[in-house]
């Protein structure tokens, strides 16, 4: 489970620091889950909102994405950053993201950007 952890924040790339700070563990608790130590579920679940595919963490099998509705997601994104000139880091994008894709695909409505000023509201 360990090296599938460190993969995966790769993917996402972000930095060991920077999760451990986004989910408040200490150094030495990362680093020991990125060496295959259990990885408690509250713990799993903010990884989630951070964007990490919680399948693929867990099992090496990564979850089946619907990559229209996450390019629908990232696109919108976009264009409202732009047309704000605001500047977020890797790890808030994702962050909005994760948020946006997980309501676009639950509540199967389209994202606005009104839905997502709203969303950059929240992690200003």
């Amino acid at each position: 489970m360990g090296s599938f952890l460190q993969q995966e924040r790769k993917r996402l790339g972000i930095t060991a620091s920077e999760v451990q700070k986004c989910i408040d563990v200490g150094r030495s608790t990362y680093t020991r889950w990125e060496s295959g130590n259990p990885i408690p579920s509250d713990k799993l679940k903010e990884l989630s909102k951070l964007g990490f595919d919680i399948n693929f963490v867990v099992t090496g099998i990564r979850s089946s994405i619907d990559e229209n509705a996450l390019a629908d997601c990232v696109e919108i994104l976009e264009e409202v950053i732009s047309e704000t000139k605001r500047h977020f880091s890797a790890v808030q994008k994702a962050k909005i993201i994760a948020v946006l894709y997980e309501e676009y695909t639950e509540d199967a409505q389209s994202i606005t950007p009104e839905k997502i000023q709203r969303h950059l509201r929240l992690v200003s």
